[in-house]
């Protein structure tokens, strides 16, 4: 069996607790070892939590009783679980392991499908260790940096425009106009771009919004669903609240497109708003009298 064992970096510290629930499931965390080396310092005697009993699989239990008694017994690994003053003599050799409160130290071991946690007490009169154990890819997916988003404002034909988070990065810009080439756009003074499909049109997707210069006249139309996104340094970036209510009235219209003899003529689609008819027709509805159901009477059967 192929082992690693090394400090643990600051961000997996908090592994080598107990977790809540929702984390717990994440994160593949089977359960976890209490040791007490006792007053003597050269006992080993231990409790178990389950946590996820699904992951606690017989190849699992056997792979962690030789873990552990490669850790107590095997020298390469430091006699890191031997007794109380070669686990202090590990923590101290790693200044990394440190906490930070002089008093817990962690370690994280490693084989090729589950990961260990250790969180070391060398202090007298506290368990010794607490050994925590993971699905290794479950731990590192949990592990793995949260994305990064931006809140941009995607138009959609026919529909007004609404803010959607969505990870920065080309991918993901992909995957919210539904093409794999995009282009991006600068119509405004204000630091924005509009993405859209380079292909759009040619692919006949369909026609979405008319864009106008300062003066009001249609100059482009853009095919499909494109997005609106702030301008950062480098890259695309979340777009200000004022940004976000500026470009949701700029677009909030959707608008039809019709070809009259070669000119492309644009009709704003405007939400549907009862007619003066449809009106009176609710009026009197609601003005109908109202006929109370006839009372049933129980008649006695002589």
């Amino acid at each position: 069996m192929n082992m690693e064992v090394r400090a643990m970096t600051p961000e997996e510290r908090k592994y080598s607790y107990t977790q809540d629930a929702d984390t717990i499931r994440r994160s593949g965390c089977i359960g976890h070892l209490r040791v007490d080396m006792d007053v003597s310092g050269t006992g080993f005697f231990s409790s178990w939590d389950n946590h996820n009993a699904a992951l606690k699989t017989q190849d699992f239990k056997d792979q962690f009783d030789e873990v552990i008694n490669a850790l107590r017994f095997d020298e390469q690994y430091g006699g890191i679980l031997k007794n109380r003053s070669s686990l202090a003599s590990c923590c101290f050799k790693t200044p990394e392991s440190d906490f930070g409160n002089d008093r817990e130290f962690g370690f994280r071991v490693d084989t090729e499908e589950y990961s260990y946690m250790l969180r070391l007490n060398p202090g007298k009169g506290e368990y010794a260790a607490y050994i925590y154990a993971y699905d290794r890819d479950m731990l590192d997916s949990e592990l793995l940096p949260a994305p990064e988003l931006m809140n941009v404002l995607v138009v959609e034909p026919g529909q007004p425009p609404y803010v959607k988070a969505i990870q920065t990065g080309l991918d993901s810009l992909y995957r919210e106009i539904g093409t794999d080439t995009v282009q991006a756009i600068y119509p405004w003074n204000d630091p924005v771009g509009l993405i859209c499909d380079d292909n759009g049109k040619m692919t006949g997707k369909e026609l979405n919004r008319a864009l106008r210069d300062e003066d009001g006249h249609i100059y482009d139309v853009v095919a499909g669903t494109f997005l609106i996104a702030g301008l950062g340094a480098e890259d695309f970036t979340s777009l200000t609240p004022e940004q976000i209510d500026k470009f949701k009235d700029v677009f909030k219209t959707p608008e039809a497109f019709i070809n009259l003899g070669g000119r492309l003529m644009v009709v704003p689609v405007e939400e549907h708003r009862p007619s003066v008819k449809d009106k009176l027709a609710a009026m009197k509805e609601t003005q109908k009298p109202h006929t109370a159901p006839a009372k049933k009477h129980d008649r006695e059967v002589r």
